[in-house]
């Protein structure tokens, strides 16, 4: 599954940027339990 991302590895990301990664990460999320849901 996919790695955790720890804050230090990331390299300084604008507040926009940051936006899309949780949005990213809350679709994936949303999708994964769906499959589960199957």
């Amino acid at each position: 599954m996919f790695k955790e991302i720890e804050w230090k590895d990331i390299p300084d990301l604008t507040e926009e940027e940051l936006l899309r990664e949780l949005e990213l990460e809350e679709i994936i999320a949303e999708y994964e339990e769906e499959l589960d849901h199957e």
